[in-house]
């Protein structure tokens, strides 16, 4: 298992460190907690179990460039 730190998971999904910390603490993001902090509690993240969140929220997306719409004739 590899332990990231709160940065090297912001660089991995380009968002900044806070924005981490709030999904931290709206257990939003799995996370390893070993430590209690009022602003910036210690954490780390299992990389494996990252990738599978971020994989989980991914979208198929469309086929079209434009999406279909019905038309009421």
């Amino acid at each position: 298992m590899r332990l990231l730190k709160v940065p090297d998971v912001a660089a991995m999904l380009s968002v900044q460190p806070s924005t981490i910390y709030q999904w931290v603490s709206m257990d939003y993001i799995p996370c390893i907690r070993l430590g209690v902090g009022k602003t910036k509690p210690c954490v780390r993240f299992d990389e494996q179990a990252v990738l599978e969140w971020l994989k989980a929220r991914m979208s198929e997306g469309r086929a079209s460039r434009l999406p279909q719409t019905s038309r009421g004739v």
